[in-house]
């Protein structure tokens, strides 16, 4: 047997592994998952929204939440209101709602605008608004023209059939193009539908003896609501399903005259989605989700 030992002239150097350095994460940007800014699909979705002028509730004055992160910091971000085609505001200010600039947020690339359609009905009066970014990112200038708000004056009537759902986002969602961590930000969408109030669960507890004579422990019911929404579409209902329904908090306003229950801000935690429909000769879809109490304290207990 003849053994032949060869050496490895290019050696592998292995202290490499042990370096590390240290930079920021580049992330680039993607298609938004916002529902401010969201493109029709089929080029006819229209987003009604209402004021009241001289009433302060708030279900029946809709706000519109705009958010944009810059990737370096370089890029500039600028909101921008235009009605009928002509550009009526800059969104820099409060003076059309909320601002919140560059540094304000928790994190700081991070740059929102809360749009009170209240305000610009007392300014700019009813009508049809688009909202505009002006954005240069990564050096590379760009406009995102959002979907079209019909602003009316608010009546009970005008805003029949209709059910607006608000939400507070704080946290991260994994595959979000933002990190809503420490922010509260509200969201609010409004769309024909109905909410409905279905029969409640009910659950009981019993203590069974030994002559099997059953003893109430403890009982409780709680109510159970589905939301009906249909032809949306998918720039739509993908935000609603894949983020807004993630929320914190959820709150829901029905406005149906004549659905027996009076639901004002209801706060609701999302349970399913019940069921899907889908529309022949249209990319649109209808769904039914599932809903429950915030607080679940309708609940009676034997205490001995």
């Amino acid at each position: 047997m003849i053994i032949e030992e060869l050496l490895n002239t290019r050696p592998m150097a292995l202290a490499v592994m042990a370096c590390r350095i240290e930079s920021d994460v580049l992330r680039f940007p993607r298609d938004e998952f916002t529902i401010d800014f969201n493109f029709c699909g089929e080029c006819c979705f229209d987003q009604v929204v209402f004021a009241k002028i001289g009433n302060e509730f708030d279900h029946e004055n809709d706000h519109t939440a705009i958010l944009h992160r810059q990737i370096i910091p370089t890029d500039t971000i600028d909101f921008e209101l235009y009605k009928d085609g002509v550009k009526v505001a800059d969104l820099n200010n409060n003076t059309l709602g909320e601002y919140v600039d560059l540094g304000a947020f928790p994190i700081p690339t991070y740059k929102g605008f809360q749009l009170d359609w209240n305000a610009v009905l007392v300014a700019h009066g009813a009508g049809c608004y688009k909202i505009k970014k002006q954005l240069n990112i990564l050096n590379v200038a760009s406009t995102k023209t959002s979907i079209k708000y019909v602003l009316q004056p608010y009546t009970d009537e005008a805003a029949d059939e209709t059910v607006r759902i608000d939400v507070i986002q704080n946290g991260y969602i994994i595959n979000s193009e933002f990190d809503y961590t420490g922010m509260d930000w509200p969201q609010s969408v409004r769309f024909s539908g109905r909410f409905n109030k279905k029969n409640p669960d009910y659950k009981e507890t019993v203590y069974q003896d030994s002559t099997r004579r059953q003893t109430q422990v403890q009982d409780s019911i709680i109510d159970n609501y589905t939301l009906e929404l249909s032809a949306l579409p998918s720039e739509v209902y993908n935000t609603l399903n894949y983020e807004m329904l993630l929320a914190n908090d959820i709150l829901i306003s029905d406005y149906r005259l004549y659905n027996p229950d009076i639901f004002r801000l209801l706060p609701v935690n999302f349970k399913e989605f019940s069921k899907t429909n889908a529309f022949r000769k249209s990319r649109r879809k209808g769904f039914v989700y599932k809903f429950q109490p915030r607080y679940d304290d309708l609940i009676k207990r034997n205490v001995r």
